[in-house]
């Protein structure tokens, strides 16, 4: 299940709603990074790829509660402040995780794109 925040600048390429949709009911296989880019590589394509900018990052609480989130993380994260200030979109799991990406700055960007490790931006990246 997902949920998203309607902000068309984080947004970029794909609208907020296709997003939600595209990620609905899809398997994450893996989770790959190259510099601040970070892409789910999911049952089918296209996959999300998503910039974490300045201050992009992602807070996640379990079913028992537990929090993981970023030190620098101005806001609380936990279940009675769920889902945390400035999120952008959740991504609810089956096994009862929810994961919420974060853009505080809004200079993060979240792409849909076939193969994130061949295509730009991904590709015109140095070594990592």
């Amino acid at each position: 299940c997902c949920e998203v925040v309607q902000d068309n600048k984080v947004f970029e390429g794909v609208a907020p709603d296709a997003f939600k949709e595209r990620m609905q009911g899809s398997t994450i296989m893996a989770a790959r990074r190259k510099g601040k880019h970070l892409w789910l590589e999911l049952d089918t394509r296209p996959w999300p790829l998503i910039h974490l900018g300045m201050t992009g990052s992602f807070a996640a609480v379990s079913p028992d509660g537990t929090k993981e989130v970023a030190e620098y993380v101005n806001s609380r994260v936990d279940e009675e402040n769920w889902p945390p200030k400035f999120w952008k979109f959740r991504l609810m799991m089956d096994n009862g995780n929810d994961v919420a990406f974060l853009a505080i700055r809004r200079f993060e960007r979240v792409r849909m794109l076939n193969d994130p490790s061949t295509e730009p931006p991904v590709k015109d990246l140095g070594f990592d």
